[in-house]
């Protein structure tokens, strides 16, 4: 009977999918064989595919060396059962120094559902590297305790790479704490929390980047939460924007708890450019710019309000407003461009970060905040808040949605896509 089954799947595979392509499913927790991941990757490569890799049953995987490179014209998925039910364990607790590096990507490869952890390289990233031929998508995934003793505890990309509904956590590198990006990057519906840059081997500080380094691409990060990361000695302890080619985006998201030498949140001291639009950054820490360190920063409809530095503690040096704005202190900060609805030394009152829906915590504005309904006109282009609820809303109940300043918009609805409005054009689900 056994092997009845397994001509139908080969049968039905032939009849569905394309020339070339393949499902192949992991049976087993061994590093290597019959029934393995290693084995598995082996076969999809021998051809272009698209292949994908599925999993019997949920497994921890020990690898003991790198799995077989992904090769160049190669597209494959491996779809797991969840990020803490099917975990590749590289085998080095940090600060071990004995694990190994998991993938090094030179064609395409999307995780979905799974763990990445205790991975180790000396120089090399700590858990997954992508060439500048490969492609990386990183879905509904987990990346923790990852360690480099150079640039990526858990992610290094010379390539394009995407990261969705993931958690980067308690990884470590000489920079880029957590992922560090050379190409175009964008980070979503993602929380990156406690990575550390450090350097521990000498005395040297760490080249920074405590959560992400964008060192020459185009970053984009939306809905998402950057907490408690970590520049030792170093700049950008949230995200650090590392050269001229740079370019970093942040939207509807949250820096919180992030310190560093400069810029506890956001730097761009060594040129580079940021724009801040619907942002909430608070409670980061650092010596100068304890929120941002940017002197090519532009900012718009954000909350900026809590941080603390020995100078400028919310802003240090010059940022260019585009009006409607929530700045705590402008001390050691110049404000340039528009002032239009800004709003200077005025507490937002928000509640402490939490899960107020969404896939990420955010810090929730309560009735009365001075941040409901005064945000800039057209909500600076975004049409939902860090949750995915939508934006404008009418949060002071005067008739008219308007938008909020930072990342959370208030809202009376119950449903955060807008089912009482009656609009079905913003319902998430329709019954024909």
């Amino acid at each position: 009977m056994k092997n009845i089954s397994i001509w139908v799947v080969v049968f039905f595979a032939a009849a569905t999918l394309p020339a070339n392509a393949a499902i192949y499913t992991v049976t087993t927790n061994a590093d290597s064989g019959a029934g393995s991941l290693r084995e598995a990757i082996t076969a999809a490569n021998a051809s272009a595919g698209p292949h994908t890799i599925n999993f019997d049953a949920d497994y921890t995987i020990n690898i003991v060396t790198v799995l077989p490179t992904i090769n160049v014209g190669t597209t494959i998925t491996i779809e797991g059962n969840g990020w803490d039910r099917t975990i590749i364990d590289g085998g080095n607790p940090i600060a071990n120094n004995a694990g190994v590096q998991a993938f090094i990507i030179e064609g395409s490869l999307t995780l979905d559902g799974v763990g990445i952890q205790n991975c180790y390289s000396t120089w090399g990233p700590g858990a997954v590297q992508v060439e500048g031929t490969g492609s990386f998508l990183f879905l509904n995934s987990r990346a923790e305790a990852n360690t480099s003793g150079f640039y990526g505890g858990a992610v290094y990309s010379e390539g394009s790479a995407v990261v969705q509904g993931s958690l980067i956590t308690g990884n470590q590198a000489y920079q880029g704490g957590g992922m560090y990006f050379n190409d175009a990057a964008i980070v979503e519906d993602t929380t990156v929390s406690a990575n550390i840059a450090t350097f521990s081997a000498t005395a040297q500080p760490s080249l920074g980047g405590g959560g992400i380094t964008n060192r020459r691409g185009v970053l984009t990060v939306r809905r998402s939460l950057i907490q408690g990361n970590q520049a030792d000695n170093g700049d950008g302890g949230g995200i650090q924007t590392w050269s001229s080619a740079a370019q970093t985006t942040v939207e509807n998201s949250t820096f919180d708890g992030n310190t560093a030498t400069d810029g506890g949140a956001i730097s761009c001291k060594y040129i580079g450019s940021a724009s801040l639009v619907g942002v909430t950054v608070t409670g980061n820490s650092g010596s100068l710019g304890g929120g941002i360190y940017c002197p090519d920063a532009e900012l718009e409809g954000s909350i900026v309000y809590r941080n603390s530095a020995a100078s400028g503690p919310d802003i240090w040096g010059a940022v260019e407003s585009l009006g409607y704005n929530l700045i705590g202190s402008t001390t050691g900060a110049t404000i340039n461009g528009s002032t239009t609805g800004n709003l200077i030394g005025v507490d937002p009152l928000f509640g402490p970060l939490a899960d107020n829906g969404g896939p990420t915590m955010t810090r929730a504005l309560p009735v009365g905040s001075p941040a409901i309904d005064t945000g800039p006109p057209g909500c600076g282009g975004l049409t939902t808040d860090q949750r995915g609820y939508p934006r404008p809303s009418d949060g002071d109940s005067s008739g008219t949605d308007e938008c909020d300043i930072g990342a959370y918009e208030y809202t009376t609805l119950i449903f955060g896509d807008g089912f009482e409005s009656g609009d079905t054009t913003r319902w998430s689900h329709t019954v024909p």
